[in-house]
C-alpha cells in the first residue's frame, strides 16, 4: 500500500564543505558512520552532487538537527547550510 504525501518522511537537504577532495563511495562511507554514532534507528541518507569540494546530501529532518551538530563537531566536515527544497539548496549553496 501506497503512503500518503503527508505520511512521507520529511527530507532536509544539507550542503557543506569538505576539508579536502574525496570521491562519493568514500564521503558516504564516513557519513554513514557519523549517522550510525548518533542514531540507534534507520536513517535515510543520500549523497546527491559533488562539486569540488561542496557536497549536497539529503536526510530526514527528524535526525537533520543532530547530524549537523556532529559534523560540526568533526574538522573533516563544514555545513554551508539546509534546505527543505533541492533546487534552493543548489541555487543558494552550491551556485557562488
Amino acid at each position: 500500500m501506497k503512503l500518503k504525501p503527508s505520511q512521507r518522511p520529511k527530507k532536509r537537504y544539507i550542503v557543506f564543505e569538505m576539508s579536502e577532495i574525496q570521491d562519493k563511495k568514500h564521503i558516504e562511507k564516513s557519513l554513514w558512520k557519523l549517522a550510525k554514532a548518533i542514531t540507534q534507528d534507520d536513517t535515510q541518507l543520500k549523497v546527491c552532487k559533488i562539486q569540488e569540494n561542496k557536497t549536497l546530501m539529503r536526510i530526514t529532518k527528524k535526525h537533520a538537527k543532530s547530524f549537523i551538530e556532529a559534523m560540526n563537531a568533526t574538522k573533516e566536515y563544514k555545513t554551508l547550510g539546509t534546505s527543505g527544497i533541492l533546487r534552493v539548496a543548489e541555487k543558494k549553496f552550491l551556485a557562488a
